[in-house]
């Protein structure tokens, strides 16, 4: 017994429709839905930050050097009961990221750091070399847009800094 044609046609249609779906499942469970960071405006509340490019290693590692200073802080002096300038700093938190135009897509790589005592007296420079790594494709050479932050505490935590350098366009090479 023949199927009428309009059996036909709906069982095509759901054969169809199986078929389309089970090969847009894989290719939206491959796409890469990770957001692209953010890199914070120009900032500065008693400290400053620099950033500058450097070498890329072996195509995946982009060295970078931040460099920052901090105001002293003013803390509280518990045998005199007044506020007393104090030179010593924690680096509590820190960043940098890495934009680059590859072709359609945009490579990134974002890196933090933090720990260890800072001197913030106003003018000496505290110094982090840091490796950030691709998250996309290999790094090339030329301009990308990066920016750092940094993020310090005073030694009894009650008081703290912060920098940040905007996007800024700094230059990687071999």
């Amino acid at each position: 017994m023949a199927i009428p044609s309009t059996r036909r046609r709906w069982r095509l249609l759901l054969v169809g429709a199986a078929l389309a779906l089970a090969l847009a499942i894989p290719s939206s469970a491959l796409a890469d839905t990770t957001a692209t960071p953010t890199i914070y405006p120009a900032d500065s509340r008693g400290a400053t930050v620099t950033l500058t490019g450097g070498s890329i290693v072996g195509r995946l590692v982009a060295n970078t050097t931040v460099t920052f200073t901090c105001d002293p802080f003013l803390v509280y002096d518990w045998e005199t009961g007044q506020e007393v300038e104090s030179t010593e700093g924690r680096l509590e938190d820190g960043s940098v990221t890495i934009l680059q135009a590859s072709g359609r897509t945009i490579n990134y790589g974002q890196v933090g750091f933090w720990g260890g005592s800072v001197v913030c007296d106003g003018g000496t420079v505290n110094r982090r070399d840091l490796g950030v790594v691709a998250s996309v494709s290999p790094w090339r050479s030329g301009s990308v847009v990066a920016g750092a932050t940094v993020y310090i505490a005073s030694a009894d935590y009650n008081s703290s800094h912060f920098a940040s350098t905007g996007p800024v366009t700094i230059r990687l090479g071999r």
